[in-house]
Order: C-alpha cells, then sequence, then structure tokens
C-alpha cells in the first residue's frame, strides 16, 4: 500500500518555496501548531486542536498538493471505502477514490471523542484513536471500517489486504504486536512465510486458517498461547515447532493441515486438546509431550496414515474418538513408567484393565478381556470390526461407542452379563428399556416395544427408508438415530420429551401426536414446546424458515447440519440463542433482533458461508459469544 504522503511544492502563482515555507511557519506558531504537522517530523494534534488544524489546512489547500508515490494529485482525497489501521494508527488507502471527501472534512467531521491525536509520520497522515473509529463515527464520512486494525497491543484484520506488513510473501509480525488476534490472517492466501517474534504472547483463534499457500512458520520462543483452530487448513504446510513458552495449544490448532509431516509440540503443554491434529493426513508418527496427562476427543481423527504413537510417563487420560480414523495405526508405544495406561492385543486400556479407550481399526474381532468395566463415548468409532464379544465385568457402555462401524455384524454378551442383553441381534439393557445397538437387517427399523430410551447412534451407520418408534419411547438422547439415511417422515409418540435435534437425519417432516403433552408440531417442519417458546428441531431440506413469533428460545443444535438453509428470519420475540442453534447451515447473513439477550458459545459453529452477523444491540448487552464460525469475531456488526 502506499500511504498519503504530503508534501509542500511550489505553487503556480509564484509564490517561492522560501516564502511559503516562511509564511506558514509563521501562521502555524501563530495558531499553536508544530511545523512537524506538515513536514513530517512526527508532529502531534491532540483533540482539542483538530477542528483549528481543520481550518488551517483549508487555508493552505490552494499551496498544498497531495502525493500518493509520484503521483500528483490535485485535490487532497481520501478513499470512502477503506480505512485501514496498523500500530493503533489508521491510514487511508486512496487506491480507488469513491468518496472525494478533503483532508479538512476528515478531520473536522469525525467525533473528536473518537480520536486520541493525529500524527503526520514520514509524511503519512495518521490518527490515534482510543479504540477503534466506531463504525457511527465512519458512517458519516461514508467510511467503512473494515480492515486492520490494532486495539490495545492486538493486531487485527477483517479484510485480506495484508501490504501494510507483507513484504513479498514473508510476513515479519511486528514486535510491538502482543496479540495476533482472532481470524487476523484467516483465508489469505498470498502468504508462503509467517515468523512470529517472542514478542508476541498469544496467537488469538483462526489467527492463520485456510492460509493454503503457507508453508513455512517461524514461532520464536516467548509465544505463550496459540488459538483454537489457529492453523486449520493450512494445506501447504509440512512441518512446525512450538516452542517450550508455549504452555497452551488450544484445540483444532493444526486441523485439515493434510500435508503436515513434522510437528514438535511444546514440552510446556499439559494435554492434547480436541481435534488439536485433526485430518493431518500425512502424519506417520507422533510422540506426545512428556508432561501430557490428557489426549483429548478427536485429537488424532483422521490421521490416516499414522502408524506409530508414543506416550509418556504422566498420560492417563483418552478422550472419545481420540484416534478415531486412524486406519493405518499399527502400535502404540506406552511409557514403562506409565501407571495409568497399557497397549495390548491391540487394546489401549487402563492399566487396571476397567477402561477401554480403544482398539485398533483394522482389528476385524474385537474381544474385550474379562475385568473390563467401561466403554467410554466414541470407542470403537470408525472401526472396521465384523465383531465384538463383551465380558461379563461390562456394566457401562456410554453412547456413541458404536458410532460409524459400518462392518459391525453382530455384538455378544455372556447370558449371565447383569446389565446387557441380546435380543434379535439388538443390544439392549437388561430390562430391555435402553436401547444401545440396532443392528437388526432390513429396510424399516422397528425399534422393540418396551424401550423407553434411544441412547445417541444407537442404530449405527445404515440406510432405512422407515424408523418406527413404540409406544413406550419417553427419551431420545443426542444424536439418536441420526446415523439413519433415506427415512424422510417420522411420526413421534405422545410420551416422548423434547430432544435434540440432531437425534434425526434428513427428516423432512415431524409428525408429533396431539396427545403429547411435551411438544407439538407447527406445519410438520417445525417441534416447539407445547406453549410455543421453545424451537427444539426443524425439518431438513428446506433453504428458508421464518420462526413463529411466540418463540422466545432456540434450543441448542435446532437448524444444526441444516446444509440447505439459506434465509432465516428471526422475530423479535427470540431472547435466548443456545449452542450450536445455527451450526453447519448455508446462512451468508443473519440479523439477530434487538430482543436477544443470549448467544451461546458456538452458535454459529461452521458456518463456512457466513459474511456477517448483525446484532441490533451493543457489545456489552448480549452474554455469550456468537463466534465459531471460521470467521469469527469479524463476522459480528453490532448496531449500537
Amino acid at each position: 500500500m502506499k500511504n498519503l504522503n504530503i508534501k509542500i511544492k511550489e505553487n503556480k502563482k509564484g509564490i517561492t518555496l522560501v516564502a511559503l515555507v516562511v509564511t506558514i511557519v509563521v501562521l502555524l506558531i501563530l495558531a499553536g501548531v508544530s511545523l512537524n504537522l506538515l513536514i513530517g517530523n512526527n508532529g502531534i494534534i491532540t483533540r482539542t486542536q483538530i477542528s483549528k488544524v481543520s481550518q488551517e489546512l483549508a487555508a493552505y489547500k490552494e499551496n498544498m498538493n497531495l502525493f500518493i508515490g509520484e503521483k500528483q494529485v490535485e485535490t487532497p482525497e481520501f478513499n470512502a471505502n477503506t480505512l485501514t489501521a496498523y500500530k493503533n494508527k489508521l491510514y487511508y488507502n486512496t487506491k480507488s477514490v469513491e468518496d472525494t471527501s478533503g483532508i479538512e472534512k476528515v478531520l473536522g467531521q469525525i467525533d473528536n471523542k473518537y480520536i486520541e491525536k493525529i500524527e503526520i509520520i514520514n509524511g503519512e497522515l495518521c490518527l490515534n484513536t482510543t479504540n477503534n473509529i466506531e463504525q457511527k463515527a465512519a458512517d458519516s464520512l461514508g467510511i467503512k471500517v473494515n480492515s486492520w486494525d490494532v486495539v490495545d497491543g492486538v493486531l487485527l484484520s477483517s479484510d485480506k489486504n495484508l501490504e501494510l506488513i507483507n513484504n513479498g510473501e514473508t510476513v515479519v509480525i511486528p514486535p510491538s504486536i502482543k496479540k495476533i488476534g482472532d481470524g487476523a490472517f484467516s483465508n489469505v492466501n498470498n502468504i508462503k512465510k509467517i515468523v512470529i517474534p517472542g514478542t508476541v504472547e498469544e496467537i488469538g483463534a483462526n489467527a492463520f486458517s485456510n492460509n493454503t499457500t503457507l508453508e513455512e512458520v517461524t514461532i520464536e520462543y516467548g509465544v505463550k498461547k496459540v488459538g483454537g483452530y489457529a492453523f486449520r487448513g493450512c494445506s501447504s504446510l509440512t512441518s512446525i515447532e512450538f516452542p517450550d513458552s508455549v504452555v497452551q495449544i488450544n484445540g483444532g490448532a493444526l486441523g485439515n493441515c493434510k500435508n503436515l509431516e513434522n510437528v514438535k509440540l511444546s514440552n510446556s503443554i499439559t494435554s492434547i486438546e480436541y481435534e488439536l491434529m485433526s485430518n493431518c493426513t500425512n502424519i506417520k508418527q507422533i510422540s506426545i509431550p512428556l508432561n501430557v496427562d490428557t489426549i483429548g476427543a478427536y485429537a488424532f481423527s483422521g490421521c490416516k496414515n499414522l502408524v506409530e504413537v508414543k506416550m509418556p510417563a504422566k498420560t492417563k487420560y483418552i478422550g472419545g474418538a481420540a484416534f478415531a480414523g486412524t486406519t493405518s495405526l499399527q502400535n502404540i508405544i506406552v511409557d514403562t513408567d506409565n501407571e495409568n495406561l497399557k497397549f495390548e492385543n491391540g487394546l489401549l486400556l487402563s492399566k487396571d484393565g476397567t477402561n477401554v479407550y480403544f482398539a485398533l481399526l483394522n482389528l476385524e474381532n474385537i474381544i474385550i478381556p474379562e475385568g473390563a468395566t467401561t466403554i467410554p463415548i466414541d470407542t470403537f468409532m470408525g472401526s472396521n470390526a465384523k465383531s465384538i464379544k463383551l465380558p461379563n465385568s461390562i456394566m457401562n457402555i456410554i453412547g456413541n461407542t458404536f458410532s460409524g462401524m459400518r462392518n459391525l455384524e453382530k455384538i455378544e454378551v455372556n447370558e449371565d452379563n447383569e446389565n446387557y442383553k441380546v435380543e434379535n441381534g439388538n443390544l439392549l439393557s437388561k430390562d430391555g428399556t435402553t436401547l444401545i445397538l440396532y443392528l437388526e437387517k432390513g429396510d424399516t427399523i422397528t425399534i422393540p416395544d418396551g424401550v423407553k430410551i434411544i441412547t445417541s447412534k444407537a442404530t449405527k451407520s445404515r440406510i432405512a427408508k422407515e424408523i418406527i418408534l413404540p409406544n413406550t419411547l419417553e427419551e431420545i438422547k443426542g444424536w439418536g438415530v441420526s446415523e439413519v439415511y433415506g427415512v424422510t417422515k417420522i411420526e413421534i409418540p405422545e410420551s416422548v420429551k423434547p430432544f435434540d435435534a440432531k437425534a434425526f437425519t434428513d427428516t423432512k417432516q415431524f409428525i408429533v401426536s396431539d396427545k403429547n403433552p411435551y411438544i407439538k408440531s407447527v406445519n410438520d417442519t417445525m417441534i416447539l414446546s407445547k406453549d410455543g417458546k421453545i424451537l427444539y428441531a426443524a425439518a431438513k431440506g428446506i433453504n428458508e424458515f421464518t420462526i413463529p413469533n411466540t418463540v422466545e428460545e432456540l434450543a441448542t443444535s435446532c437448524f444444526y447440519y441444516h446444509t440447505g438453509l439459506e434465509n432465516i428470519t428471526i422475530p423479535s420475540s427470540v431472547k435466548t440463542i443456545r449452542t450450536g442453534a445455527f451450526g453447519y447451515t448455508s446462512l451468508k447473513t443473519i440479523t439477530v433482533p434487538e430482543s436477544v439477550t443470549t448467544i451461546e458459545n458456538n452458535a454459529f459453529q461452521g458456518c463456512s458461508k457466513l459474511e456477517s452477523i448483525i446484532i441490533n444491540k451493543s457489545k456489552d448487552s448480549i452474554s455469550g459469544s456468537p463466534w465459531g464460525c471460521p470467521i469469527g469475531a469479524r463476522a459480528v456488526k453490532w448496531t449500537k
């Protein structure tokens, strides 16, 4: 970017340069303004001087010429479309002029309260602000604040123009920056190398996500924290090293880095967070740092070429699906001094054998050893096993355990097991009231009579034409029968209580019994609480929804994975938007009414097409956070 360079030049009326300079000096002294304002020796104008400076500049307008590089501009003009900030200074870019505002307009019409000082530094007009120049102030000039900014030492960005600090294909973060803000470099694809100095303490969430050209990252000692999804989707990145000054690397930081081969994690971290390296398909070996005691859910899921994992002595907890999709994994080497874990016969177990954390995905038959009591969530996710044999000792099988086991044909439980039984190939609680796993074949899934609870993902992955729910059914947990594809209509019995919208897959029509005291259907496309105040679920396959004006709460995941949803109208009756309410939709813009007081975290998770979230409130009037979409906080526009 070529910034505004203000130079003094002899005018066409014949005034000599010397005479002009002397005149200007005298007049500026009389006005109490430093000559540095015009000639560039770091002169400063305080708020109270703004109007006076405006008048002076207007008076000398004829004798002052504006240069952009070597090109003279006859009238001082500013781009009303782009206002760019860097190091707490605002630069007006004149690449394309849409509104011809003179210097006097810029200095005279911005509300003083938004300006800390104005400087001319090396011939560049700079405005320091207390925070950002507020959109309200910028609007009075027709200026869109949508670019680089630094607030309290935090580097932010909401456009993709890196010219201020981009030297060719290499970006070196300035040492004055303390934090690289959330999404600052997200989706920027003209960078090959990033250098982050040790003066930067924190790399924000999504800071460099989806930089498909980024090949090299240098993180110097001193950086302490790396935010969630910071480098997610950097598909050209092959190697990265985190210095030992880093004490926290948040979830998903390296997810989807498909060409990543070598990773050195900081020895100061104590946990491998959720989805940390998910879908890093080129990783073949992982050495867990010595101080890590916890490996989070989905941490290495989808690392299909991973062959070996080395686990240190301190590791004691493995989250669900931590190694889901690791189809090439052959060995987990657990340190001999580890008192919490062991690896035997293709199974990762607790040291005492009571917990089953993982089974190698290439095992054809899984035999859980006697003594095992608990199988945590997602333990066998993605396994290619055809059969599973459970011991008498099994007491607790947590939902989602068998998710994604497409080849599973048979499950065995000894008749002496006091907690579980198998009927018609289906795994149920001993009393038959809870369905754990449905394996019965056929195009129709008929949940057995007597079942009161369907656990999450009980139906495994399959295609069916119809699901028949029993009149005894009361509760559908989590993802319920969500992995059944092909069912377009579902009838909800009168005894069923409110459920998570993720419970069903591809359902386009909900028919709720009129006798149900808890929920009702509206136009067979929405499920609401009986009083109409809570929206629980919406039919899929519809690209536009108008929410009824009785609704006060959008429940958790109510539009989750509605990939065809493009438009939504939220009425002024809505007060609360729960977690994941609009997760993974195709919304491009959404307007949140003034009535909303709470937006829970990740309400817009995975909304890759979302460009703006317009919230008719002030920033401090809403509890919670709408972030969670790839563009994060940069998408949010507060109107008050």
